[in-house]
């Protein structure tokens, strides 16, 4: 306070004295009132340590302790410094200052503030008082602060306000926080750099540090120093003891030591300070599938064992990110490449978010094939499949398997706490060159002086697994990824494996496949995969009844059966492999996408056991892709019976399963299907045990006909393969093409002539225009594949035109057909070339395909099924031929004619006997066929209605029948003996049961005599037939002889050889008589028997045979004509008729003969035999009628006569020359021949069939 000089009257005067002397009072007791020292709260303690000597009046002799007691305790020990004065007698002596951090500076205006900073003060004139206030050292003003801890020195300049002199005091000032320790009785003051109190260090400072670094890093990272109070001067301080345990974070104690003065004066002081290792303690490994998702949480103790924030071990007082090495964050960490990674884990303080550290994570990502962890202690890693081929061991000795394997599997191995690569080999197997299905090999880790050993299962895959294909081109496809689905892009429908990129409610296994829309949709009904039911010798192996929920695919299955599975990819193809150890079974799931965008889905069931057994399989599901499944079911046919579809809102979506190509062929061998309310049939199979009763298969379809309708939830499907023989490492191979989702806007092609109807022998080319239409935009271009019947491909560019349309010819060329187009007769084969255009313009519908279409050729076998005949003995047959004759083949638009050939059947004697009857196309009659039609002569009168059933004894070799289950016995009696079984009232065969009621051929059986009984049903109609069946050792090969319509031209011979040898037909005297006799007759040969000189002797009876075309020729030829001796005297020289030594005959033994021309060729003109310059060359003419006669002229053919046989042999033209009727001539004028004498001329007979 600033007061002006004032004359104070004596009273006023001892006033101020006296209260001035109170004043004294109060201010010396505030200075000598003890205080405690300032702790750290952090602090365990602090420790003096002095020598003996004592020393009055130092400052190290008082302890400051935490207090807001303010008095002096007495006047000679408080800490005094250095007094400040002036001449005028202005004395003011500072005082140690200690503030909290933050602390406001004592307030110069007040007694109270005053006494902080001054332990006396003189003022010359105190009743005229004094002005304080806080300067720089220069004495500018300034307002001190305690932001910064530590020691800093102020000033306080004091102007006395009765002589105006000053003085300038320095004061020192410690700031003080938790780090601040008080030591030496408050004569040192120890600083570090802390978080509430305590020092942080990292889990990576402190790793692999000795006690002296750890010292040395305390002191560092403490940034502990030290100095006296009363002058800020330096004080020397150490670490002298750490309790921090290298290996883990915690809290821990550090000692630091002050030293202060120096000889006897020394004196020492240490204090205690926490220590905070922040972080978390890793796992010793951690081990994740691939593809999982390696989470953290706020208590991530997955990876961590024990944690330490600031002031706890609770791991939710700090946050947990994934980052990479260099630190930065990254949202998850990449579990999808298996062996060992570090994973790194930045650890933040939540309310400090300076603090933080990374810790990095051993981790071992582990697959079932490729990754595992032994011991807990190693990690070892194999290539993607783990597995070989049969044909990679087959023949190899068992050191180069072992190193086949160590080749293929190519095992690493490393430590899982630090991922050190260590040493790891194969040293044992117990896999052979014949091995199947799966083997145990063992390798073992060196790791230090232990021996770490793992034993796995090796899978030896059948070569057709892979196919063509390097089984290191496919990759695996881990849990997790999106690898596992193919998408089709235009309306984004997805197919794949479960838990690689799609998924399905409820789903319990990642065996089968799932398929999807675009919005998620299935085409089965709950959520379901699909599953096909494995028969294996008969019996159904999972489950009891034909459920899908026991087929391979299904939950159920694959969490009790499946032992090992793999998921492989390469390009756009996808695969999956299941073992069944148990029943040795490999499943193949193959799933790509087809050019037009159809879903290509296989799966092959592999036989890997070590016999020959049977498979079947049934797939049978529900369906649910139609607008309302309550209330609209409708399934509708694809074109040629190739399949069948479902849609919903109105056709804008569409399921459809395509069984067959373009060309009609099986797309595999599900060759059975049925469509509809099969409600009673979703625990059974439709087609029955033996696959035997039809389905929809053989019916007669077009594009859009309804197979199914009704108004019944969920209608089923069922798709067939039929039971069939598997040897060892082959497969029975089921599939189809697959459609669903959003309907595509298709192309169309479109061909005129779209179909060609022929017969066999036809030749030529195929010639036909097409259009495509419906391209997308007028600048859309593309490529047309055209695929034939023999798969060869050719390529077509095309580009729209203004119309959005493409049109261009067509050529089929012949020779892309088989050689011989159809050998059956009475059936039509079809051979399909197909077209595929794909719109190669840019846009969203770029890959867009045209709807499949093909050109269709269907080659017609002229011929009809025979109506089997039932006759009374000795009754006269006298149906007429078209009677017992149906379902005749023949082109359209053409008639066909019947009629009977050869002798009538014999119908005076009781058994089987047969009539032919000679179908002909009435508008090509060269095409014609026998028809054989079976008769059974009875005692009896033949039954006019019911069902007939004709079966033959038959012998048979063994073999057929070995390891066959009792349906494969009785199928096979079924074959063998011909059994036939008809309607009386129609001749129809068409849904009669026919089977084997009972049998005597046991389990494979052996050689001798059996019995078994037929039965046909139909309705309640029911008949049956016992036969003889002998199985032998011997066997019967029948040589037939046959012309070119399979007429019989000579007796049949039979040879009975045993089984397994063969038969040289050459050096058979029966075979050459029966040759040279049928050559004799004019015949030629046209086949021989394939492999004529070893015909094989099977184990059922066969048929060779030897085929002879008739033949058209001139048999007969006269050697001269003499047209005798003329005279030149008369004008005009004639002869009609001429004489000749042998006859003119045309022979023809043709089987379809037709009309033959024949014709004259004058190849020497009559020539003088005097003169041969002297030619006639008009002279011989051919009478060919009554009404036409022409010239021969030389090297001219000229036709003379066509005929055709009545019946096969000889012509004898010359027969027409001697009544006169045609036959050569002789015309010449007199005045022509200018020499007499002989004349000769040549002429060549030759005969031609007529086109």
């Amino acid at each position: 306070m600033m007061h002006g000089k004032k004359n104070y009257s004596k009273g006023r005067l001892i006033s101020f004295i006296i209260g001035l002397a109170v004043a004294g009072v109060f201010l010396f007791s505030l200075l000598v009132t003890a205080t405690n020292p300032i702790l750290a709260k952090s602090e365990a303690g602090v420790k003096k340590v002095s020598n003996t000597s004592t020393r009055p009046n130092v400052l190290s002799d008082v302890v400051m302790e935490q207090s807001t007691t303010k008095a002096e305790r007495n006047d000679n020990v408080v800490n005094r410094l250095k007094p400040v004065e002036n001449e005028k007698g202005l004395k003011v002596t500072p005082k140690v200052l200690m503030l909290k951090q933050n602390e406001a500076f004592p307030d110069l205006s007040s007694e109270a503030g005053r006494a902080k900073l001054f332990s006396n003060s003189v003022l010359p004139h105190p009743e005229y008082g004094a002005v304080y206030a806080y300067v720089n050292r220069d004495g500018s003003p300034m307002n001190p602060n305690s932001e910064t801890v530590g020691f800093q020195t102020i000033y306080v300049e004091i102007t006395e306000n009765y002589n105006l002199t000053s003085i300038r005091v320095p004061v020192s000032v410690t700031v003080t926080d938790l780090g601040t320790s008080l030591l030496l009785n408050h004569q040192v003051a120890l600083q570090i750099t802390h978080t509430d109190g305590k020092i942080i260090l990292y889990p990576n400072e402190i790793a692999n540090k000795t006690n002296e670094q750890l010292q040395q890093l305390v002191k560092e990272k403490s940034g502990v120093h030290s100095w006296k109070l009363e002058d800020g001067t330096p004080v020397p301080v150490d670490t002298i003891k750490t309790t921090i345990v290298t290996t883990s974070v915690g809290i821990y104690k550090a000692e630091f030591e002050v030293t202060v003065g120096t000889g006897e004066e020394k004196q020492k002081a240490s204090v205690q300070k926490e220590v905070v290792v922040f972080g978390a303690d890793s796992q010793a490994f951690v081990s994740v599938a691939q593809n999982a998702t390696l989470s953290l949480g706020s208590n991530p103790t997955n990876l961590f064992t024990k944690f330490q924030t600031i002031n706890n071990t609770i791991a939710s007082n700090a946050t947990y990110q994934f980052v990479d090495e260099n630190g930065e964050i990254v949202k998850k960490f990449d579990t999808g490449t298996v062996g060992f990674h570090w994973v790194y884990v930045k650890i933040t303080e939540k309310t400090n978010k300076q603090i933080t550290t990374t810790i990095k994570v051993p981790i071992t990502i582990v697959s079932d094939n490729q990754t595992v962890i032994v011991d807990s202690k190693v990690g070892i890693s194999f290539n993607d499949s783990a597995s070989v081929r049969e044909s990679e061991i087959k023949g190899k000795t068992d050191q180069q398997i072992v190193q086949v394997l160590e080749q293929k599997l190519a095992p690493k191995a490393w430590e899982l706490s630090s991922g050190r690569k260590i040493n790891v080999r194969m040293t044992k197997s117990a896999l052979g060159n014949a091995s199947k299905g799966t083997k145990k090999v063992t390798l073992t880790a060196y790791l230090g002086e232990q021996n770490i050993s793992y034993t796995r299962n090796v899978l030896i895959f059948p070569d057709g697994v892979f196919e063509e294909d390097d089984m290191e081109e496919w990759e695996d496809i881990p849990l997790g990824s999106v690898r596992g689905t193919l998408t089709n892009p235009l309306n984004e429908s997805k197919i794949g494996f479960a838990n690689r990129n799609l998924s399905i409610n409820g789903m319990k296994s990642d065996n089968g496949f799932i398929a999807l829309d675009k919005f998620g949709s299935g085409y089965l009904p709950f959520s379901r995969k699909v599953s096909s039911i494995p028969i294996v010798n008969g019996k159904i192996i999972y489950g009891v009844s034909y459920n899908s929920d026991y087929g391979i695919g299904s939950d159920n299955v694959g969490n009790t059966f499946i032992t090992s599975k793999y998921f492989l990819r390469k390009d756009d193809k996808i695969k999956q492999i299941l073992f069944d150890e148990t029943n040795e079974i490999l499943y193949v799931y193959n799933l790509s996408l087809n050019r037009n965008f159809n879903f290509k889905v296989r799966l092959d069931m592999y036989n890997l056991s070590d016999t020959i057994k049977t498979f079947a399989l049934l797939e049978n599901m529900p369906m649910s892709y139609s607008s309302n499944p309550f209330t609209n079911n409708e399934v509708f046919a694809l074109a040629r019976n190739s399949g069948f579809y479902q849609q919903k809102d109105e056709g804008g979506h569409r399921l459809a399963i395509r069984l067959k190509d373009s060309k009609g062929k099986w797309l595999s061998d599900y060759t059975k299907y049925m469509v509809g309310d099969l409600s009673g049939a979703r625990n059974s199979n439709y087609f029955g045990d033996d696959f035997r009763k039809a389905g929809l298969e053989n019916s007669d379809y077009k594009a859009g006909d309804i197979v199914s309708s009704g108004t019944k939830v969920y209608p089923n499907y069922q798709l067939g393969a039929p039971t069939k023989k598997i040897r060892p490492n082959e497969a029975l191979k089921v599939g189809y093409d697959l459609f669903f989702g959003e309907e595509l806007p298709y192309m169309q092609l479109k061909a005129e002539p779209e179909v060609f109807n022929v017969y066999p022998d036809y030749t030529k080319d195929f010639e036909t225009n097409y259009k495509l239409s419906k391209i997308p935009t007028v600048n859309d271009h593309g490529t047309i594949y055209v695929t034939y019947y023999n798969e060869k491909e050719i390529t077509v560019p095309f580009t729209s035109n203004n119309e959005r349309e493409f049109e261009s010819r067509l050529t089929i060329p012949r020779t892309e057909l088989p050689e011989k187009l159809n050998e059956e007769p009475g059936t039509i084969k079809s051979y399909n070339t197909s077209l595929l255009a794909i719109n190669e313009g840019e846009g969203q519908y770029n890959g867009l395909p045209s709807q499949d279409y093909s050109v269709d050729i269907n080659v017609y076998n002229l011929g009809a099924k025979p109506i089997p005949q039932l006759i009374q003995k000795g009754a006269d047959f006298n149906k007429k031929a078209s009677e017992v004759i149906q379902d005749a083949v023949i082109l359209p638009e053409h008639e066909a004619s019947f009629e009977y050939e050869g002798e009538m059947p014999d119908t005076s004697i009781v058994g089987g006997t047969s009539v032919m009857v000679r179908m002909t196309d009435v508008n090509q009659p060269d095409k014609t066929i026998l028809i054989k039609v079976p008769i059974q002569v009875m005692d009896e009168k033949p039954p006019l209605e019911g069902i007939y059933l004709i079966a033959n004894d038959f012998s048979s070799g063994s073999d057929p029948f070995q390891n066959l289950t009792e349906s494969q016995i009785n199928q096979l009696i079924l074959e063998k003996s011909e059994a036939i079984a008809w309607e009386l009232e129609t001749g129809s065969s068409e849904g009669i049961d026919l089977s084997v009621e009972s049998s005597t051929i046991p389990s494979n059986p052996g050689f001798g005599s059996y019995e078994a009984t037929l039965k046909a049903v139909k309705d309640s109609k029911i008949v049956k037939k016992t036969i003889a069946i002998t199985i032998q050792p011997y066997q019967k090969v029948n040589v037939a002889f046959i012309d070119e319509t399979g007429d019989v031209l000579h007796d049949k011979l039979t040879f009975e050889k045993t089984i397994g040898t063969t038969i040289d037909l050459t050096r058979e005297t029966e075979v050459k008589q029966a040759i040279a006799s049928i050559l004799a007759k004019n015949y030629q040969i046209k086949t021989k028997p394939e492999n004529e000189t070893k015909i094989p002797v099977t184990s059922e009876e066969s048929t060779v045979f030897y085929q002879f075309n008739g033949t058209l020729f001139v048999q007969s030829s006269p050697t001269f004509l003499n047209f005798g001796r003329k005279t030149l005297g008369i004008p005009f020289i004639k002869v009609e008729k001429a004489k000749y030594d042998k006859p003119l005959i045309v022979w023809d033994n043709r089987k379809n003969s037709g009309p033959w021309n024949l014709t004259a060729t004058l190849k020497k003109p009559l020539t003088s035999q005097e003169d041969p310059s002297k030619v006639l060359p008009s002279a011989i003419r051919y009478k060919i009628d009554a009404e036409e006669t022409v010239i021969l002229s030389e090297n001219t053919t000229q036709e003379i006569a066509k005929r055709t046989h009545e019946t096969k042999g000889q012509y004898n033209v010359s027969s027409e020359w001697d009544k006169n009727e045609s036959g050569l001539l002789l015309e010449v004028p007199s005045g022509e021949v200018l020499q007499a004498g002989g004349y000769r001329a040549t002429i060549l007979w030759q005969v031609e069939q007529v086109p």
